[in-house]
């Protein structure tokens, strides 16, 4: 195997990971969102 193509191959895995791992945050953030509002929702409901 040719090291060019080895290097490529672990920058694109590197960048996919890195992509995936920034998918992850920002269903985090939109999960975070979600619960703030569910939680703003329950108190006005019980207040």
């Amino acid at each position: 195997s040719k090291p060019g193509y080895s290097a490529l191959r672990a920058s694109a895995t590197g960048y996919s990971s890195l992509r995936a791992f920034a998918t992850g945050y920002s269903a985090l953030r939109a999960f975070a969102n979600g619960y703030s509002a569910l939680r703003a929702l329950i108190s006005k409901v019980i207040l």
